[in-house]
C-alpha cells in the first residue's frame, strides 16, 4: 500500500473531506489532492501533523505495510491492560482459592451427613460400628475425596498468587 493509497484510506475512515483534512493542516485542497494522486508527497512538517490528523504514526504512512496501526485510543487500551495485568494479575487466583474452599465445604458436609444417621446410636455401638460405616460409606468416601481435592486446589491457588504477585513486583 503507497503513501496516497494510506493517506485515502485513512482520510475516508477518519471520514473528512479533502477540504477538511486541508483545513486541519493548514494547507490547500489541491495539495491533498496531490498527496492521494501520489502526483507530490507531504513535506516533513506536514507528515506529523497528516499523520495526527488521520489518527495513525508516520512510520505506518511511510512504511510499506499493508495493514493498518492501532490508532493510539487502543495502543493506550492494550498498554492500560497491560499494566493492570501486570499488577493485578495475582487476583486471578482468588476465585480459584475460593474454589477449592467451597468444595472443602462439600466434603465435609457430605462427611458429616455420612455419618450424622449413626449419631443417634449410643456410643458404645457407634464405637463399634464406626469403621466399618466409615469405610463402606460411598458418601463419606466421596466427601473425603471432595475435600481432599478442595484443599489442594486452595493451596495451588495460594501458590499461584504468591508467584504473580511476586512476578508483578519484578
Amino acid at each position: 500500500m503507497s503513501l496516497s493509497e494510506k493517506i485515502i484510506c485513512c482520510r475516508k475512515k477518519a471520514m473528512l473531506s479533502q477540504e477538511a483534512l486541508a483545513e486541519k493542516l493548514g494547507v490547500s485542497r489541491q495539495a491533498v489532492s496531490k498527496w492521494e494522486t501520489g502526483e507530490s508527497t507531504p513535506d516533513a512538517s506536514n507528515l506529523l501533523a497528516l499523520a495526527k490528523a488521520l489518527g495513525t504514526t508516520v512510520d505506518w504512512l511511510l512504511s510499506p505495510e499493508e495493514a493498518e496501526p492501532l490508532s493510539p485510543k487502543s495502543e493506550n487500551l492494550l498498554s492500560f491492560i497491560k499494566t493492570t495485568a501486570q499488577k493485578y494479575g495475582w487476583l486471578s487466583s482468588i476465585p480459584l482459592i475460593l474454589g477449592g474452599l467451597f468444595f472443602s465445604l462439600q466434603g465435609i458436609l457430605l462427611r458429616y451427613f455420612a455419618t450424622s444417621d449413626y449419631k443417634d446410636l449410643p456410643d458404645i455401638m457407634w464405637e463399634t460400628m464406626k469403621d466399618s460405616v466409615l469405610k463402606n460409606s460411598p458418601l463419606y468416601l466421596f466427601g473425603n475425596v471432595l475435600f481432599v481435592l478442595g484443599i489442594t486446589i486452595s493451596v495451588a491457588g495460594i501458590i499461584l498468587a504468591i508467584a504473580l504477585k511476586r512476578l508483578s513486583k519484578k
